[in-house]
């Protein structure tokens, strides 16, 4: 039986402004961790400075995300320097927030630990470097979140964000300011991927004339067996091709004993090439790609090789100095729709610089190409 697999997420960025529902200042600086189960991941990301003026202005901005085992953890942070909000009516030498998730014997917990504001003023209010989570402070025209955190336990999963600056102001106005979250699910057996749409259009050039339509994606952890639907009443593209409905669908599930997906596509009166092709109803299915289901590595002594259940168990194998002392390698099964072994795809390289933890960040960009190849039998 294998270890129990805990899926990581979480992402960063250091500021973002929005006027209504009208963002006119992006995420800067994002990081994001997607939601694998290998811990040593480290991801980072940095801008000189933010010009959102007058409502932001901000120097250096750097995030982190990262996964971690013994404790298994997810943790991610933001660091924003110079901050000036409002034109001057909040500043700061330097905001810092930091989420992290745990999971160890006794449960999940989070954290917010490294959570600090420098020099923080709003209005003529200084305020400490630490601050407890959810302070409101009034302002004029609105009012300010410090240290906002929304956390969720349950179960088998747990998840906190931390928005160190959360600026309300009455105009719909909304300014954030060193943002991270991070987010644990287990035990699981693997994690998905997928999607579905209708239909896209590309000219010979390359260039695009209609993306994607209506596409649908299935989340890596699933849907807790609920169904997804985008839909739409249809595509048209002068000659090229004119649809009637399209449904795009996704449903999976992902718990300790099964990572199973599937997306579903379904046109009504597809006309393509004026005429050339048509059909009444074109429906397409996929469901859990074979041989990906990902599960870490369980570690072993240097040359001891796995065994066959071991290998069928984690779902990818590992060869580190087996037959040749200069040589290591990874592989994953094809397998066709029945699950049987249809082909082995892998890589190898020296082993002073092939190693376990390299080899296995490869196995979910081998399960890719395993998928690809599986679809053509």
């Amino acid at each position: 039986m294998a270890a129990a697999e805990f899926a990581c997420s979480g992402d960063a960025y250091g500021t973002k402004v929005s006027v209504g529902n009208t963002v006119t200042s992006g995420r800067s600086a994002p990081v994001a961790l997607g939601c694998g189960t290998t811990p040593g991941i480290r991801k980072t990301n940095t801008v000189a400075s933010v010009d959102a003026s007058p409502l932001l202005t901000s120097g250096t901005v750097s995030t982190t995300a990262g996964t971690f085992a013994s404790p298994t953890k997810s943790r991610t942070s933001a660091t924003v320097q110079d901050v000036n909000l409002v034109s001057g009516l909040i500043t700061a030498t330097a905001v810092k927030s930091v989420s992290s998730t745990i999971h160890d014997g006794t449960g999940f917990s989070t954290s917010d630990n490294g959570t600090t504001f420098t020099n923080l003023k709003i209005g003529t209010l200084s305020v400490d470097a630490t601050v407890a989570p959810n302070t409101r402070i009034d302002i004029l025209g609105g009012y300010v979140i410090l240290n906002e955190q929304v956390e969720k336990i349950g179960a088998r999963s747990a998840s906190l964000t931390v928005n160190a600056i959360h600026v309300f102001l009455d105009d719909g106005t909304e300014i954030i300011v060193a943002h991270a979250r991070s987010g644990l699910k287990g035990p699981v057996v693997g994690t998905l991927d997928g999607y579905a749409y209708g239909s896209k259009v590309v000219l010979g050039s390359g260039l695009v004339t209609s993306g994607p339509s209506f596409r649908q994606g299935l989340p890596c952890l699933g849907t807790n067996g609920k169904l997804r639907v985008n839909e739409g009443v249809g595509v048209s593209v002068g000659s090229l091709l004119d649809t009637g409905t399209i449904r795009n669908t996704a449903t999976g599930t992902v718990n300790a004993t099964t990572a199973d997906g599937e997306t579903t596509s379904t046109v009504q009166s597809a006309n393509v090439l004026d005429g050339l092709v048509s059909s009444g109803l074109r429906r397409s299915s996929a469901g859990r790609r074979p041989g990906c289901v990902h599960r870490r590595q369980h570690h072993r002594s240097m040359g001891a090789p796995a065994s066959i259940d071991e290998i069928a168990e984690q779902g990818y194998g590992l060869a580190v100095r087996e037959r040749d002392n200069d040589l290591s390698a990874v592989a994953v099964p094809v397998l066709d729709g029945d699950r049987r072994l249809i082909a082995i795809l892998g890589v190898q390289g020296p082993a002073t610089r092939f190693d376990a933890v390299f080899m296995t960040a490869l196995v979910p960009a081998l399960c890719d190409r395993a998928a690809v190849i599986a679809a053509a039998f």
